[in-house]
């Protein structure tokens, strides 16, 4: 049987600040970092969507980016949105990802070695880049464009039989967990 507190939680799911102070409904995640106006870095949706498709969907060489670029230069009156690929990745690069740092730690193969000629992979320090998904995804809740996208409440659903629905992320065990946890430490409930 579930203690009150939980069974509070799982019917209302009221949002709160990181205090844990509740908010009215309908109020807007916090903006530490608020994003520049427009589409900063780019000059336009067009130029945007233009990267977006090159570099993501088509994952376009960098060549055939320079020479897309070139016709669009010669049909646009010597005006290409990007001058070459370069540019191109610099502004991709210069996107502003909520203000959370790259980070780097390297590692290097420990296990037993071959006899005979050695995988250089297996006796070099690889370098591994990150930037922490925990602050990735505070970035993402504090980012005024997922307003109204998504709930960000835990929740349980049961169906006619009792057995718990499983819908998506926020309707998970580990998220649920982690929310009730942490307010029942806080509460010194359950």
């Amino acid at each position: 049987m579930p203690c009150q507190l939980c069974l509070l939680i799982e019917s209302k799911g009221q949002p709160c600040d990181a205090l844990g102070n509740r908010l009215p409904l309908g109020t807007p995640p916090p903006q530490d970092n608020p994003e520049p106006d427009g589409w900063f870095p780019f000059e336009s949706g067009g130029h945007f969507e233009l990267a977006d498709f090159l570099y993501r969907r088509e994952q376009m060489s960098g060549n055939n980016i320079d020479m897309l670029l070139k016709l669009i230069g010669t049909l646009s009156d010597g005006h290409p949105p990007f001058t070459n690929h370069e540019k191109l990745y610099d502004a991709i690069d210069a996107i502003l990802p909520g203000a959370v740092k790259w980070e780097v730690f390297s590692v290097k193969y420990n296990g037993p070695l071959p006899d005979g000629d050695v995988p250089h992979w297996m006796t070099a320090v690889h370098e591994v880049y990150f930037r922490d998904p925990r602050l990735i995804a505070q970035a993402m809740l504090s980012n005024r464009n997922f307003v109204d996208e998504f709930d960000y409440a835990p929740y349980r659903e049961y169906d006619a039989n009792n057995l718990q629905r499983y819908h998506h992320f926020m309707s998970g065990n580990w998220m649920w967990k982690q929310a009730v946890s942490h307010i029942a430490d806080e509460m010194d409930f359950c």
